[in-house]
Parts: C-alpha cells; sequence; structure tokens
C-alpha cells in the first residue's frame, strides 16, 4: 500500500500579526542599551571563521582519531558551561560596556591558535613549515585552547542580548519579535 504524501497548507501571514511583530522590533531597536549589545554582535559575527581550515589541520594534517576529535569537541562544551557559570556569576556586577571590550579583546586573542595551526610557510619551494612547529607549540594545546576559549567566548558573546531581552520586553509581542 502507498501511503498518501500529506499536502502542506501555504504558510498565511494575518496583517495585524506582522504588523504587531515588526511594531514590537522597532520598540525594541530604540532601546540604546538594546541596540548597542545588537550592534556588537553583528561586529563579532563579522569576524573570519576558521573552522573548517582547522577541522582540516585537526582531521587530515595533525591526524585525529575520531575519539580524540569527540574528546576535543566535549572540551569545548566544558567552556560552555564554564561560560553559563562565569556570566551568571558576574554578569550582573560587570558594565556591559566593559563586559564587551574585554570579551572583544580576549576573542582576538584566541583567533590566533587557528592562525598558528592552519598557516605555513614554503622555504625554496619544497619544505613546508607550519608556523606552529617553528615557534615550538604543541598543535593538540592549541587546539584544546582553542576549543575551550573559543566556545566560552561564543557563548558568552550570546548571553547579554538575552538578558536584556527579558529585562526589556514589555510585552510578550516583543520578546516574540526577539527570538525571531
Amino acid at each position: 500500500k502507498e501511503r498518501p504524501v500529506p499536502v502542506e497548507e501555504p504558510i498565511s501571514f494575518e496583517h495585524d500579526t506582522v504588523e504587531k511583530q515588526w511594531a514590537a522590533m522597532r520598540d525594541l531597536l530604540s532601546n540604546p542599551h538594546l541596540r548597542g549589545v545588537l550592534l556588537s554582535n553583528l561586529f563579532y559575527s563579522l569576524f573570519p571563521s576558521y573552522d573548517t581550515a582547522f577541522w582540516f589541520m585537526q582531521q587530515e594534517i595533525l591526524l585525529f582519531s575520531p575519539d580524540e576529535m569527540g574528546f576535543l569537541g566535549s572540551i569545548g562544551e566544558a567552556g560552555k558551561i564554564v561560560a553559563l557559570v562565569l556570566f551568571y556569576c558576574v554578569g550582573n556586577r560587570v558594565r556591559i560596556r566593559c563586559f564587551y571590550i574585554t570579551l572583544g579583546t580576549l576573542t582576538v586573542i584566541t583567533s590566533i591558535p587557528p592562525l598558528l595551526l592552519t598557516m605555513s610557510i614554503t622555504y625554496d619551494d619544497k619544505e613546508k613549515v607550519y608556523l606552529y612547529d617553528s615557534l615550538g607549540l604543541s598543535p593538540v594545546l592549541l587546539v584544546m585552547g582553542r576549543n575551550v576559549f573559543g566556545e566560552l567566548f561564543d557563548k558568552l558573546h550570546a548571553l547579554p542580548p538575552y538578558q536584556l531581552a527579558g529585562l526589556l520586553c514589555r510585552t510578550a509581542a516583543s520578546a516574540g519579535a526577539l527570538a525571531a
């Protein structure tokens, strides 16, 4: 027997709902505190991503096994947990501008390990030497540091907008607009 293929209903938007959501979004963006946090996160998202090159380096050059890759990934998840605890403990005590300036500086520093791992120097068109080798650094420590601190700072960047939205949303509609 063939199963009937479910027919999807076309999505319809009620004009009033869209208008309410748009008004709620404008209301949120009119707040200078939230606007600053969102612009900071936009700026943060413009940083180049080395994730693909970083993953390739771990798999193809450093020859990490799937077990080692899984272990390194779980270390990164531990960084997220540390970020949640850290933000819970100090999030309300630190001014948001100071928080983002410090976080931005630390984020730039955590972008160095992927660069050290993926950049190479070719001597006399023959020998390819990776930058971490020429500096005498351990690639495993660079990967572990990037996984822990990279995830920690990524999570810390994401938490203040949620906290501010919870404090600033006057209605459920504005909370829904922010979540969308």
